[in-house]
């Protein structure tokens, strides 16, 4: 028999090595595979025990005394968190809650469990029992390195205290002076007061311990990466800077965020905003560092949304204001909506403002019959998107509503969004709808009356005296005493009150029974109404029946622009007109958009008041040249107005009672 060839014993030999390497393999992955499971078991053994030992502890734990507890941890645990779950609602306005998701979720949803255990992305959850906190965030994060955590409870009958300094004070100092260099804070917000530092305290400021706390965020703060931190005495100065180091995290930020735009923001009271601080920062421990001379919030930020701010304009360039936050405009006209103001808060002295997209959505809130949009955009750089839209709007079922979203996204990829909401009406109108009567500046605060919007009752009273010759006073009068935008301009607000129009009797004064005149008027519930006397004149003798009244207020015509705090449009008609009806259309005209009334005889802006470039004239069937008092103007026709109002001469007569009405 021939031996074998060398070429097969080798492949015997071949066969013979890959089995040994698959049994040595078998036997490795056995034992990681045993490894594994002892240490998950440990792990088990380990937090079962620390649930076991904790919940005992709370739950025989007398009233008033304290103990220590300290639990061996499983391998590679990195943080512990315990949580208050009677203040589930004040711990979920705490900014870093969001680093842990799953943990939100469970306090979101009243899932009962208490404690985490956070091992890289894997987290554990139990229920050690009823713990409580006394301070906001109402929950407590332990780091334990060591695999060891420690912490000390207090009974408290119902439940037992996690015992740790939230608050962290220092004594008054002698002399408001600093001694020694000191710190004072946690791991998390730390403050270092230099040897000699000066502190001025406010005058009202009792109690002179220096703390540090966490609270909650002020109302509209975003882009938190750290707790607030308040620092009082409030309003205290200091000599020179206290140095302020404050630990951040960043888990919850997106993956392509922009560290560099991490600061230290310092809150501003005075202008319920915050500013940002100089600081430096050290990336590998996440700690950022500022110095500050005034007590006051303080917190860390990372990057923030971009604003989306939009403006609406005419083709003039008069800007649209809103009334009562909705932007009232008249179909077929040519708007401009401008988002050239939005900008980013971390790139805002940038060339483009740290805006690298702009994105307009025209939604219409209603789908009664058709409606057209013609809009073009207009853009400063071909690289962006649009920034302005100049749109043309026809409806031809109204009243309509438009939402206008204007959406920017900054260089991070974040976004910022802003909606508006426009009513097309068919009246041209956009007033601004202000609905307060304020007196001239010539009279003291004390005497100051803001009519409320009331319906069917008097606040106020007004008087003007009918001299035969004054038609227009009394006319004018009526956008003051008026105001009922619900109809056509679609406001909740509405204010109506009596306008007394009056005859001199002899002897004088015979006519007047003020007393009588306020009841008349008094409202269900409240105080008497009262007086606004309305003086033709400057020179006008005022009635003894008022002027003995030190409660009433006198006002002259001459300050009538003033009863308006704001006011964006001026109602324009001539004193002569050819149709009668032009006055009466007028009045109820100004009245409908809350603006003031003026009769002209010629193209004289005198009489018109003041700014009158940021104005808009509504003409009232006339022809009068008016282009160098301001190029916006709206005409209308008498046609126009007695189609859009429907109206009828009762409104009139509801609010202009003649001389016969008077007591």
């Amino acid at each position: 028999m021939k031996p074998a060839s060398k070429k097969a014993q080798l492949e015997s030999r071949m066969v013979i090595y890959v089995m040994i390497a698959v049994v040595v393999i078998i036997l490795l992955i056995s034992s990681l595979v045993f490894i594994k499971n002892m240490k998950d078991k440990q792990k088990k053994v380990l937090l079962e025990k620390m649930k076991q030992d904790l919940a005992e502890t709370v739950d025989t734990l007398d009233y008033g005394s304290r103990q220590e507890k300290c639990t061996t941890l499983p391998e590679g645990t990195s943080e512990v968190c315990i949580f208050d779950l009677n203040k589930r609602t004040e711990i979920l306005k705490s900014p870093l809650i969001n680093r842990f998701p799953q943990i939100k979720d469970s306090i979101e949803g009243g899932v009962p469990k208490n404690l985490f255990t956070i091992s890289g992305k894997k987290i554990e959850s139990m229920y050690v029992g009823d713990v409580c906190m006394d301070h906001y965030p109402y929950y407590s994060c332990f780091e334990v390195p060591n695999n060891r955590l420690c912490i000390q409870l207090e009974g408290k009958g119902r439940c037992a205290l996690l015992v740790r300094d939230f608050k962290i004070c220092y004594p008054p100092l002698t002399n408001d002076k600093v001694p020694e260099e000191f710190k004072l804070g946690s791991s998390l917000a730390t403050l270092l007061f230099k040897k000699d530092t000066i502190l001025t305290y406010p005058p009202v400021v009792q109690d002179k311990t220096i703390c540090i706390e966490p609270i909650p965020a002020p109302a509209g703060t975003s882009s938190l990466v750290s707790e607030v931190y308040n620092i009082t005495p409030k309003g205290t100065t200091t000599s020179s800077n206290i140095e302020l180091t404050m630990r951040y995290f960043t888990e919850f930020l997106k993956t392509n965020a922009d560290i560099s735009k991490i600061k230290i923001k310092q809150y501003d009271t005075t202008k319920t905003d915050w500013n940002v601080l100089t600081s430096t920062k050290d990336v590998p421990k996440k700690k950022i560092t500022s110095g500050i001379n005034k007590f006051e919030y303080v917190a860390v930020f990372g990057p923030e949304p971009p604003r989306a701010i939009m403006k609406l304009k005419y083709p003039s360039g008069a800007e649209v204001k809103p009334t009562k936050g909705i932007y009232v405009i008249s179909q077929n006209n040519d708007i401009k909506y401008d988002a050239s103001d939005s900008y980013d808060p971390d790139d805002k002295s940038a060339s483009d403002k740290g805006i690298v997209s702009y994105n307009w959505e025209f939604k219409w809130q209603n789908s009664e019959g058709p409606k057209t949009q013609t809009c073009i955009g207009e853009t400063t750089n071909p690289n962006y998107d649009v920034i302005t839209y100049l749109c043309y709007l026809k409806v031809d079922i109204l009243p309509a509503n438009l939402d206008v979203t204007l959406t920017v996204e900054d260089k991070d990829g974040n976004i910022g969004t802003s909606t508006i909401r426009i009513q097309i009406l068919k009246t041209t109108s956009h007033g601004s709808g202000g609905g307060n009567v304020k007196k001239p500046s010539i009279y003291d605060e004390d005497t100051e009356i803001i009519i409320n919007p009331v319906v069917d009752t008097a606040k106020v009273i007004f008087i003007i005296k009918d001299t035969g010759s004054n038609e227009n006073n009394i006319l004018r009068m009526i956008p003051v005493a008026m105001f009922d935008g619900s109809i056509f301009l679609g406001f909740q607000t509405t204010y109506n009150y009596p306008l007394l129009a009056y005859k001199e009797k002899t002897p004088a004064d015979a006519s007047f029974n003020l007393e009588k005149i306020k009841q008349s008027y008094k409202p269900p519930t409240g105080p008497l109404p009262k007086i606004i006397y309305i003086k033709n004149t400057d020179g006008e003798t005022v009635p003894n029946a008022i002027n003995n009244e030190l409660d009433e207020i006198i006002i002259k015509m001459s300050d009538y622009f003033t009863f308006w705090q704001q006011y964006d449009d001026i109602v324009v008609a001539e004193e002569t007109p050819s149709n009668p009806q032009t006055k009466l259309l007028a009045a109820l005209y100004a009245s409908e958009i809350n603006a003031p009334l003026v009769f002209i005889s010629s193209a004289d802006c005198s009489n018109l008041g003041t700014a009158l470039s940021t104005k808009t004239i509504h003409l009232i069937e006339s022809n009068l040249g008016l282009t160098s008092c301001t190029p916006n103007i709206i005409k209308h026709s008498l046609a126009e107005l007695q189609n859009s109002f429907n109206m009828n001469y009762q409104k009139l007569e509801s609010t202009f009672l003649p001389a016969s009405h008077l007591p």
